[in-house]
């Protein structure tokens, strides 16, 4: 719930991100991504989308591999941290 304090994002829409029943807008995902303490950056290069995410100082492979889950799970697609 904090981060959807933070975010100004309701908790109810973050849980129908969850629950698979509607998709965030980038700017909603953006929000969310930096209420959790992250930095996404978006970049094409014609056959794909990089989406980069910057770890708050001190974060280490858990929160990485969180963030993948979460991404994988909201963008419902596979997310690699390479």
């Amino acid at each position: 719930m904090e981060v959807a304090s933070r975010a100004h994002v309701a908790q109810r829409v973050i849980s129908t991100y969850e629950s698979d029943r509607r998709e965030p807008a980038l700017s909603t995902l953006t929000k969310l991504i930096e209420a959790a303490g992250h930095r996404l950056v978006v970049r094409t290069d014609g056959s794909d989308i990089d989406l980069m995410v910057d770890l708050a100082p001190g974060a280490g492979s858990v929160s990485l591999a969180a963030v993948e889950r979460e991404l994988t799970a909201v963008l419902r697609a596979p997310v690699d941290g390479q």
